[in-house]
């Protein structure tokens, strides 16, 4: 994960407002407690990023992946259980055939 911070210029916070259309997707911002707790520093959801001054991002985390994660791999998991399904039959199937009497 990398470590990000806020930008400052003569002790003061920089800020820039973008255009929302610059904005390719959210990210996963995880402030960095240090050895301290959330709790014991005060800190809650609403205030967090007021308060922390640096933060961890990770950069595998996107909204997106978990649409992929969760329900791709289902659906992948449910078409690999099909698929073992049918070897299973034909393998059945086959064995069927060679069980049959020799009539000669």
């Amino acid at each position: 994960m990398y470590e990000v911070s806020f930008s400052s210029q003569n002790r003061r916070q920089r800020a820039s407002v973008i255009p929302l259309t610059d904005i390719v997707q959210s990210c996963h911002l995880m402030p960095v407690f240090g050895r301290a707790s959330a709790l014991s520093l005060g800190w809650t959801a609403e205030a967090v990023l007021h308060e922390a001054t640096s933060f961890y991002l990770n950069p595998y985390l996107r909204h997106r992946d978990f649409y992929f994660l969760r329900y791709k791999l289902d659906i992948h998991l449910q078409k690999e259980e099909q698929r073992q399904e049918q070897i299973r039959q034909a393998q059945v199937q086959r064995g069927r055939k060679r069980a049959r009497p020799y009539r000669g």
